[in-house]
């Protein structure tokens, strides 16, 4: 079976309905004997391999049902590795339903006989995976927030549909409830889809759902109107809040979006929430809402809260690129960050890491989100799942200079 991996790799880029998981054949007698960590890896990528040589130990029963496994740490030291791909290591067979993750508590094996005919079910899907709202997941020609944010999202999709054998491709839909079986007709060979923001009304996606169609969105519908994988966004916002009260700071500036949405409504009464258990009374004029999530309007925006009689001793932005921009403005002004105000951006793109000061952000889990539909998707394709089902991702602080705390060791994480 490795040899037909490796084969597989050798050969090229993975092509979709490639298997690149699959034991069966794996002979795992000598692999299992080994303590993880003391094996030679073979040519896969290094998270495959890891997860690989974890999955023997499990089948083989050297861990239980029920056994605790090393903290991702320590397998990242075993095998020396980065931490990021250790837990996404530790993901792929969290996925599989090899092992589970218990928070508060570590990651213990589970069944593998229950694990395998869970697999099992997954891979009877032969259909296409539909792929919705995703058409700038690759363009870096667009601002960088949202072309990157999309690619991981999409490369979480594409990860595990990898991982599943099963085929993804971009779609653009046209829905009409007038004749649900020339719907059904014109997406033959489409098991079910993924939106990747919401792209089309509500209505639509009853549609699809009432001709056979499963839908999964990273959009923010309705409960019951599809199956949904979203990230807690206003827990983000206040567990960022939070942070910046625990320093000691009680003017804490908050540059907002300017779209009125649930979403917005759930964010802002985090942000009342977190200020209120601290005891700190709201000031509205701390509140500036952004047309857009780019620099130059986190640098207007942070000018007027900068230049108010009491100015703000910290600002939090919604976008990382926000955040950017009003460093830019704390500079201009002659302010240093952190020691005059420090900056908490939200997303953790690329740009978070390489800004001077280094951005302290909150870490969205998009590639998780991706991994996570695909396996809702499937669920419903083949028959897990008959009505919607809701999984809700947390986001995670990443600290860096920019707010004048301790520096976090892992920096940001791989999701």
């Amino acid at each position: 079976m490795w040899a037909a991996v490796n084969g597989i790799l050798q050969s090229g880029p993975p092509r979709a309905g490639d298997r690149l998981v699959n034991t069966q054949g794996l002979d795992i007698t000598q692999l299992a004997k080994t303590p993880i960590g003391r094996r030679a890896l073979p040519a896969l990528p290094k998270y495959v391999a890891v997860a690989e040589s974890i999955r023997a130990q499990i089948t083989s029963g050297e861990y239980r049902a029920g056994d605790k496994l090393p903290a991702e740490r320590q397998i990242a030291a075993d095998f020396g590795i980065a931490y990021c791909t250790a837990r996404q290591a530790v993901g792929l067979l969290v996925q599989e339903g090899l092992v589970e993750r218990r928070h508060g508590h570590g990651t213990f094996a589970a069944d593998p006989a229950e694990s395998e005919a869970r697999r099992a079910r997954l891979d009877r899907a032969p259909a296409t995976i539909a792929l919705v709202g995703f058409e700038n997941a690759c363009d870096e020609s667009s601002v960088s927030a949202y072309w990157e944010w999309r690619y991981r999202l999409y490369q979480g999709v594409v990860e595990a549909c990898f991982a599943h054998g099963v085929r993804c491709e971009a779609r653009e839909l046209s829905v009409s409830d007038e004749d649900p079986r020339a719907l059904r007709d014109s997406l033959a060979g489409i098991g079910g889809i993924i939106l990747g923001k919401i792209c089309i009304p509500e209505e639509e996606v009853r549609v699809l759902r009432a001709a056979g169609i499963p839908v999964v969105s990273h959009g923010n519908y309705a409960p019951g109107v599809c199956s949904l994988v979203w990230i807690d966004k206003a827990g983000g916002v206040r567990d960022a809040f939070r942070y910046l009260i625990g320093l000691g700071h009680r003017d804490i500036g908050f540059i907002d979006h300017a779209r009125q949405t649930r979403a917005a409504e759930e964010r802002l009464q985090a942000y009342r929430d977190a200020l209120a258990e601290a005891g700190i009374p709201i000031r509205p004029e701390l509140r500036v809402a952004a047309e857009h999530s780019r620099e130059p309007q986190g640098r207007e925006a942070a000018l007027r809260l900068l230049k108010l009689d009491q100015p703000p001793t910290a600002i939090f932005a919604l976008a990382d690129l926000l955040a950017i921009g009003a460093m830019d403005a704390a500079k201009s002004l002659g302010l240093r960050v952190p020691e005059d105000v420090a900056l908490v951006g939200n997303d953790d793109i690329s740009v978070a890491a390489t800004s001077d000061p280094p951005l302290t952000t909150m870490h969205t889990p998009y590639r998780e989100a991706g991994r996570t539909a695909v396996d809702v998707l499937l669920g419903h394709m083949n028959g897990l799942y008959a009505d919607p089902q809701t999984r809700i991702l947390s986001k995670h602080l990443v600290i860096r200079g920019s707010c004048g705390g301790a520096e976090s060791r892992e920096g940001s994480a791989a999701d």
